[in-house]
C-alpha cells in the first residue's frame, strides 16, 4: 500500500515537472499555449504551487549555511491586536532579514521580526484610556500627553467623532503612537483577575467578528487602509502573538466583512476600567478631572472675592489689596494643565432652562430637553471605584496618607450648584485629619461640608444619625435608596457622605460595618487607612497606583499641597477670608471687612477723601526717554481694557499682529516697568522647551515691533518699539499710547490733587480710557489677578465719580453706579449703591432691574441677596413710586 502510494506521488511529481518545462519552452518561442486537458488542471495548479514554494525556499535560504546567523540575537516583542505598526518609509516586497555574526539557534514555533524604524498605530478597545495606553507601549502612564498631541483634533471618519478631550476615545479609533513605541509583552493566559498597571490584557479565545492579528502598512502614515465601518463594541485582544501580513490579507480565522480587526462581538468581553488621564501638580498626582475641580474652586474664590468687595477711596494708580493676592501655584499650575490637555472641562455642560421656558414648553405641547449630564463624584476623580464598595474601602501601602489626602479633596472639590447632589461631605476625626496635615489640621479646622469630629466614636454617631435622617427622607419620597430617590425631579439633594477614618480597633469594627452596610443605600461610604478585615482593600503605591485592582491611579498628595487646597476650598464654600493663607510681601495686612449694611434708604455715597500717599512710579529707562518721534502725540495707539487691540492712526485695528504678540502686548502693558525674560516666557510659554520659547519670543516681538513701525511709518533706525535692556523687556511710551497707561495717569493725578475740580476732571479722564476689563474675552492663564486689579480700579473710579457728581447732576450720577454695578455684577455694596442712586431720581424700575441682575450673578454662587439688600430693595421701590407731594398752599 505504501508502496503504490509512493509511485503515485512521483507520478504527480514528474508530470508537474513536465508541465512546468513546456510552459517556459512555450514562452521561450513566443508561441501559443497549447491547450491543456482539463483533467491536469487543478495538478497544473497544484503543481505550480508546490514548486514555486520549493523555489522559494531554497532561494531564501540560498548562500547561508544555517538560519543561526539571520535572526537578532534579542527577539522583537510580538504585536498584540489593535496594533498596526507602519513603517517611516515603503516596506520592500521581498523581506531580508540582517546578517549577524553570531546568534541563538531558532527554537520551534513562531517567530515575529521587528523591522527597524517602525511606528505603531494603536485601534481603540473598550475600556481604553490613554494612561493605559502609555503605559502598555510607552512603559510610563505619565507619557500619555504625547499621544494625545499626536492626535489631537484628529476626526475618524470612520467611527466619527474628534479626538479633543483625553478623557473621551471611542472604541475603533486608530491612535498614531510614538516614534519609541513598542509592543507590551506578550498577553497572559485568561484569568479571573485583571492586570496590573502596565501590563497587556488577558487574551481572550477568537471569537466571530474578531481578528486575531494586527497588520502592517506600507504607508508612511499613521493610517491603516479604510475598512467596513466597525460595531462600536468591546474589542479583544489577541490570544496569541501577532504576525506580519501583508496589506489587506486577512489571516485564518477572522472576522468577516463588516468587522474590524481587534473588535469582539461580545461587549463584556476584554473590558478593563483603567486609570484617568492625569498630570503632576506640585506636591503630588492628580486625575484631569479633580484638575478641572480644583480649577473651577478657584475660579468661585475670585467671585467670593469680588463679592465681598468694599470699594474705598482712591489709591493711586497701584491698589494694595490682601484680597488682590494670587492662588496657591498648584491652582494655577492645574489651570495650565487642564487648559492644554482638556480645556472643555472648565465648562461643564449645564441645565440652563429655566422653570419659565419648562411651562411653556409643557404647554406647547413640545418635549423638554434633556438634562444635563450628573457631575462626578468625589471617588470617581480621585481614582477610586465608583460606587464604593458595600462594607468600606482601606488603603494600604506607602501610599495610603497620600491617597487619603485626595480622596478628601476630591470629595470636597466635586460638584457645582446645577448638581447638588456631587457636592460631597466629608466626616472625619480629629486624629485622623491631624495623621494626614500634620500641625496645619489645627489651621484648617472644620469646612462647610466637612465635620471634624473629636474621635471615632462621636463620627459614628454623627454618621448614625445622618443615616436615620435620610431613611425618614427616603420613605417620605416612598424610595428604597437614595438613587431611586435622585430620580425624582423635585427632590432635596442628596450628596454623598464620605466617612475618612483610621482602621478602628475590633470593639468598633462591628458597629462601623454595621453603619456601613445600613448607611450604603443612602449614599453613606467610608474610606478607612489601613488594611480593613471586613471589606475591601487596596495597596497603595507611592505614586498613586495600586495593586489588587483594575489598574486604578489614585490621586495623592503631601500636606502642605493638600492644606493649601483646603484654604482654597474654604473660601470657595464659605466666602470667608483665609486666616492663614499665603501673603503677597508687597500688600499691606488685610483689614477688617464690615457685613453687608442694612436697609437703610439714605442717599449715602461715599464722599471723596482727601489725597493719600501713593508709591510714586519709577522713572522711563533712559533708552525710552532718548528716543523721540517726530511728533511726540503721534503714537501707536494700543487698547488693553476691554477687547484687545492695536489699531492705526486711523482707529481702525491694525491686521497681521500675531495672537501671542498681542498676548505679549497685553503683559508688557501691564508690566508697565518691564518685565524679564523668564517671567515672559514662564507665563506665555511655560510649556514649551526653552529653546522653543526663546524662538518664539523673538518671532513675537520682531511681529510686534513691525506692527507698531509699520502703524506710525517709522523705520528701524528712527526707534524701538519694544525695548530690550538687559534682560528685560518693556514698551516704549513714546511710541505706543496704553489705555491703561492713561488710566493710571489720571488716577495719579486724582489722587494727589486735593481740589475738587480737578479731581473730577482727572477722574473724568480716566473714565473715558476705561473701556471695560482687562482682555474681556481672553483666557490668558496669567491674567487672573490683573484683571482683578484693573476692575476695582473702575469701580473705584465710577463710584469716586458719582459722588462727587450726585448734589450736581443725580441721573448722572446714577448712570456711573450703574457702570460699577454691571463692571461687577457680583458686589453686592454696588448694587445697594445704585438702587440709591435710582431712589433718588425716582426709578423704580431700575430698582428691579438691578435688583434682579443681582439675582442672576449671585446664582452662579449658589447664594441669594442678603436680606437686608432685599428689604432696602422694597423700601427704595415704594419711595420711588409714591407721588411727590403737593406744594401747600400759602393762602
Amino acid at each position: 500500500m505504501v508502496d503504490a502510494a509512493a509511485c503515485v506521488v512521483w507520478l504527480l511529481w514528474a508530470f508537474s515537472m513536465y508541465i512546468l518545462v513546456a510552459d517556459i519552452a512555450a514562452h521561450a518561442r513566443g508561441r501559443v499555449r497549447r491547450p491543456r486537458l482539463r483533467l491536469a488542471v487543478p495538478l497544473h495548479a497544484a503543481a505550480t504551487s508546490l514548486v514555486g514554494s520549493a523555489t522559494l525556499a531554497v532561494t531564501s535560504i540560498a548562500g547561508r549555511p544555517t538560519m543561526v546567523g539571520s535572526v537578532a540575537a534579542t527577539p522583537a516583542p510580538p504585536v498584540p491586536a489593535g496594533a498596526t505598526p507602519t513603517s517611516a518609509a515603503p516596506m520592500p516586497t521581498s523581506l531580508t532579514t540582517a546578517r549577524t555574526a553570531t546568534g541563538p539557534a531558532v527554537m520551534a514555533g513562531q517567530v515575529t521580526l521587528l523591522v527597524a524604524d517602525q511606528h505603531y498605530t494603536y485601534t481603540v478597545r473598550r475600556g481604553d484610556n490613554l494612561s493605559h495606553i502609555a503605559a502598555d507601549w510607552l512603559g510610563d502612564p505619565d507619557r500619555w500627553p504625547e499621544i494625545y498631541h499626536l492626535n489631537r483634533g484628529r476626526h475618524f471618519q470612520i467611527q466619527g467623532g474628534s479626538l479633543t478631550n483625553p478623557n473621551l476615545i471611542y472604541p475603533g479609533w486608530i491612535l498614531t503612537l510614538p516614534a519609541d513605541a513598542r509592543p507590551p509583552a506578550p498577553a497572559t493566559p485568561p484569568s479571573a483577575t485583571l492586570p496590573d498597571a502596565g501590563t497587556s490584557p488577558p487574551s481572550v479565545p477568537a471569537t466571530p467578528g474578531a481578528s486575531a492579528s494586527a497588520t502592517a502598512s506600507p504607508s508612511s502614515a499613521a493610517s491603516t487602509p479604510a475598512s467596513p465601518a466597525p460595531n462600536p463594541i468591546a474589542t479583544a485582544p489577541s490570544a496569541t502573538p501577532s504576525t506580519l501580513a501583508a496589506p489587506g490579507a486577512a489571516p485564518a480565522g477572522t472576522a468577516s466583512a463588516g468587522t474590524h480587526a481587534g473588535q469582539d462581538s461580545h461587549p463584556d468581553q476584554g473590558q478593563r476600567r483603567g486609570p484617568l488621564a492625569g498630570v503632576r501638580l506640585p506636591g503630588g498626582w492628580v486625575s484631569l478631572p479633580l484638575a478641572a475641580a480644583i480649577v473651577l474652586a478657584g475660579s468661585v474664590v475670585w467671585l467670593r472675592r469680588r463679592r465681598r468687595y468694599k470699594p474705598g477711596p482712591l489709591a493711586g494708580p497701584v491698589l494694595h489689596d490682601a484680597d488682590l493676592r494670587p492662588l496657591p501655584a498648584v491652582v494655577e499650575q492645574a489651570r495650565r494643565q487642564v487648559r492644554r490637555y482638556a480645556p472643555e472641562l472648565l465648562h461643564p455642560p449645564r441645565d440652563t432652562l429655566t422653570v419659565r421656558e419648562a411651562a411653556q414648553l409643557r404647554r406647547a405641547g413640545e418635549p423638554l430637553p434633556p438634562s444635563a449630564p450628573p457631575a462626578p463624584e468625589g471617588p470617581y476623580l480621585a481614582g477610586l471605584p465608583s460606587p464604593l464598595p458595600v462594607g468600606g474601602l482601606g488603603l494600604a501601602g506607602p501610599g495610603t496618607a497620600a491617597a487619603a489626602r485626595g480622596v478628601l479633596i476630591a470629595t470636597l472639590s466635586a460638584g457645582t450648584p446645577d448638581d447638588p447632589d456631587a457636592r460631597g461631605e466629608v466626616v472625619i476625626p480629629a486624629a485622623t485629619l491631624a495623621t494626614l496635615l500634620g500641625a496645619a489640621a489645627v489651621e484648617v479646622g472644620g469646612l462647610s461640608r466637612m465635620t471634624v469630629a473629636a474621635d471615632l466614636p462621636a463620627a459614628l454617631t454623627h454618621i448614625e444619625e445622618l443615616i436615620i435622617a435620610r431613611r425618614r427622607l427616603a420613605e417620605e419620597h416612598d424610595a428604597p435608596d437614595v438613587d431611586t430617590l435622585r430620580t425624582d425631579p423635585d427632590h432635596p439633594a442628596v450628596p454623598m457622605v464620605l466617612l475618612v477614618a483610621e482602621v478602628p480597633d475590633p470593639p468598633l469594627r462591628a458597629r462601623l460595618s454595621t453603619a456601613l452596610h445600613l448607611g450604603h443605600p443612602l449614599a453613606t461610604c467610608a474610606v478607612l487607612l489601613g488594611r480593613w478585615p471586613d471589606g475591601d482593600t487596596l495597596h497603595v503605591d507611592t505614586d498613586g497606583t495600586t495593586r489588587g485592582a483594575d489598574e486604578q491611579r489614585l490621586a495623592v498628595l503631601d500636606a502642605a499641597t493638600a492644606t493649601e487646597l483646603l484654604h482654597v476650598l474654604r473660601e470657595a464654600h464659605t466666602g470667608q477670608r483665609s486666616s492663614q493663607a499665603p501673603a503677597d510681601p508687597i500688600l499691606s495686612p488685610a483689614k477688617p471687612q464690615p457685613e453687608p449694611g442694612h436697609p437703610d434708604d439714605r442717599p449715602a455715597p461715599p464722599v471723596p477723601s482727601p489725597a493719600m500717599a501713593v508709591p510714586v512710579p519709577r522713572p522711563r529707562p533712559p533708552e525710552a526717554a532718548s528716543i523721540q518721534t517726530p511728533d511726540d502725540r503721534l503714537r501707536a495707539p494700543a487698547r488693553v481694557l476691554g477687547s484687545p487691540a492695536l489699531y492705526r492712526l486711523d482707529n481702525t485695528p491694525v491686521d497681521g499682529l500675531r495672537e501671542a504678540a498681542l498676548e505679549l502686548l497685553v503683559y508688557l502693558a501691564v508690566h508697565r516697568d518691564g518685565a524679564s525674560l523668564d517671567d515672559i516666557k514662564e507665563a506665555l510659554y511655560g510649556d514649551a522647551t526653552r529653546e522653543r520659547a526663546k524662538q518664539r519670543l523673538q518671532t513675537d516681538v520682531g511681529n510686534l515691533r513691525n506692527r507698531i513701525r509699520h502703524i506710525l511709518g517709522i523705520a528701524p533706525d528712527d526707534g524701538d518699539p519694544v525695548i530690550n535692556t538687559g534682560g528685560h523687556y518693556h514698551l516704549n511710551p513714546d511710541l505706543i499710547d496704553v489705555d491703561w497707561w492713561r488710566v493710571q495717569e489720571a488716577l495719579a493725578d486724582a489722587t494727589a490733587t486735593t481740589d475738587l475740580g480737578q479731581r473730577e476732571a482727572a477722574l473724568r479722564r480716566a473714565c473715558d480710557a476705561f473701556h471695560g476689563p482687562l482682555a474681556e474675552g481672553t483666557e490668558y492663564e496669567w491674567i487672573l489677578q490683573d484683571q482683578e486689579h484693573t476692575r476695582r480700579q473702575g469701580v473705584i473710579i465710577y463710584t469716586q465719580l458719582a459722588a462727587l457728581v450726585a448734589d450736581t447732576d443725580p441721573q448722572q450720577a446714577a448712570r456711573f453706579y450703574d457702570d460699577a454695578a454691571t463692571l461687577d455684577p457680583y458686589n453686592e455694596d454696588l448694587a445697594q449703591a445704585a438702587m440709591r442712586a435710582h431712589a433718588a431720581i425716582g426709578d423704580a424700575e431700575a430698582i428691579k432691574d438691578r435688583l434682579r441682575a443681582l439675582r442672576r450673578a449671585l446664582d452662579e454662587l449658589d447664594e441669594e441677596p442678603d436680606d437686608a439688600t432685599v428689604q432696602l430693595a422694597t423700601n427704595l421701590i415704594a419711595r420711588a413710586r409714591k407721588p411727590p407731594a403737593a406744594p401747600r398752599s400759602t393762602d
